[in-house]
């Protein structure tokens, strides 16, 4: 036998056909080496509990039987009881990267294959690894984003006896990979995703279109007198290696690579879960802030210290503010992130129950108008306050009644401003607020506070206590 040849037959031992063989040697010590990268995008892995629990085998047999019955049960493509077809209890979605998603009877995770299928334990589960023919890589793509966005959902095979709708999130195996190839237009089964169990799927994937390619996971050890046959190589930072040494390394480097890439997937969903918190927490507190504001403005002497906090950090900004009426949009106070930006045709939350990307911007910007409006309101507020213990003008009389000590914190925070000039052409202001009617009174609200910042300007050069 040649060398080559050799190597061959050790790197990649064939299996039989028969699933039961898929794993002969789970649980012992020499075992062969899971290949995780073998498991490409799109693939679809049939698991059969191996679990020795008796609890574990007693639901696995009620899992078998209970798809049987189902299946035979249903309207649509019922399945004879007498049909003869392969026994799996669990479907999975390989993600590609070692890594694969199922809805494993709590959530939608992601796990390392050879974790999933607890391969080389002594409860290692029976598989079969399926391939669709002539599949794309952009079509793989295609095929694991939309089980992406259940990442983390709740697991419920309840869903199963209801009608499917919208709203539902859940998820179960065999639902879960149906619905990914589906939304990818490639559909498996005519029957409704929610009606698709493990059996369905199997029996598909025994048709011309797929292929098992289940051998190409499983790899032998290198035999000793094949690692003396052939020189060591030598790694660039790590030195000479032998070929087992070699080939132990770079399922290390792979395991680690997807280990990692099952952590980023994690962080991900968490920090996207964070933001989508954060800004509903501060849509309620912008929006909370402006009923507050224009109950001030209704009636000035509820202002207290919290108020006056406010409204003396605008006016040290108030330069800032008023520049905020030249912006022609409004988004480019929001920045782009992959929560709020879509490709071109597409428009679904990053994740199931998630508002799409472009009603999540659409909250951000009415957030930034609204959080404008308020400002405005507090600089006028604060400004009128100001002038009305400044100025006998009965136009400020209403606001005489505050505090002078929130006109003086006032006049400390206030931003010197002399030039109002480039300001005063209202037709140029506040594009970005679509409704007419709020634009009008938005100009409103800004011409009094140019105004009142020319009248401030004129008593600081007469020498008033505007200082």
């Amino acid at each position: 036998m040649s060398l080559a040849r050799a190597l061959k037959c050790t790197r990649i031992r064939r299996m039989a056909a028969d699933p039961s063989k898929s794993n002969p040697h789970a649980g012992k010590t020499s075992a062969p080496s899971f290949q995780i990268a073998s498991v490409a995008t799109g693939d679809i892995v049939f698991v059969y509990d191996g679990s020795r629990s008796p609890i574990k085998r007693v639901k696995r047999w009620i899992n078998i039987l209970g798809q049987r019955i189902l299946a035979a049960m249903r309207k649509t493509d019922p399945s004879p009881l007498k049909r003869e077809t392969q026994k799996y209890s669990h479907v999975m979605l390989g993600l590609g990267q070692g890594l694969i998603i199922h809805a494993d009877g709590k959530t939608v995770a992601v796990e390392i294959v050879s974790d999933a299928l607890r391969y080389d334990t002594r409860d290692a589960s029976r598989f079969q690894i399926y391939r669709r023919k002539g599949i794309t890589a952009e079509q793989a793509d295609h095929i694991v984003k939309p089980a992406m966005r259940y990442y983390h959902q709740r697991y419920s095979f309840f869903t199963y006896f209801l009608e499917a709708h919208a709203e539902d999130t859940t998820q179960f195996c065999s639902r879960l990979v149906a619905h990914a190839y589906r939304e990818a237009d490639m559909p498996l089964t005519t029957l409704p995703d929610n009606q698709v169990l493990p059996m369905d799927l199997y029996r598909i994937c025994q048709s011309d279109a797929w292929e098992d390619v289940t051998a190409l996971a499983i790899a032998n050890s290198i035999p000793a007198e094949i690692d003396a046959l052939i020189p060591p190589v030598d790694v660039e930072g790590v030195g000479k290696m032998s070929l087992s040494e070699l080939f132990e390394k770079s399922d290390a480097v792979l395991l680690q690579a997807a280990n990692n890439q099952k952590q980023f997937i994690a962080l991900q969903y968490k920090v996207a879960r964070d933001v989508m918190q954060n800004e509903a927490i501060l849509a309620k507190y912008v929006g909370a802030q402006f009923d507050r504001s224009k109950q001030l403005t209704l009636d000035p002497n509820l202002l207290d210290d919290k108020d006056a906090f406010r409204i003396a950090r605008v006016l040290e900004q108030l330069s800032t503010l008023l520049e905020l009426s030249l912006l022609p949009k409004i988004d480019l106070l929001v920045t782009n992130t992959y929560l709020n930006t879509a490709n071109e045709g597409e428009n679904v939350g990053l994740y199931a129950g998630y508002p799409p990307p472009l009603a999540i911007r659409e909250m951000q910007l009415n957030r930034e108008m609204i959080a404008i409006f308020d400002y405005l309101l507090l600089a006028d507020l604060g400004l009128s306050i100001l002038l009305a213990h400044r100025m006998p003008h009965e136009q400020f009389a209403r606001f005489r009644s505050v505090s002078a000590k929130y006109a003086d914190r006032f006049i400390e925070a206030l931003e010197p401003i002399d030039d109002v000039s480039g300001y005063e052409n209202s037709d140029t202001l506040f594009l970005w607020v679509q409704r007419e009617g709020d634009r009008d009174e938005t100009r409103k609200i800004f011409a009094r506070i140019i105004a009142w910042l020319k009248v401030i300007a004129i008593l600081r050069k007469s020498g008033s206590r505007t200082k």
